[in-house]
């Protein structure tokens, strides 16, 4: 198992996710993140 970058860290801590950070979760964040900043 790798070490969680200081980004998953973030992003986990920030939407409050339990578990393991995937590749839909960071797809979904990313797609909610990119219409809140525009």
């Amino acid at each position: 198992m790798k070490k969680e970058s200081l980004t998953d860290k973030l992003i986990k801590r920030i939407f409050r996710i339990v578990g393991p950070l995937d590749e839909y979760r960071r797809r979904e964040i990313g797609k909610a993140s990119s219409a809140t900043f525009i």
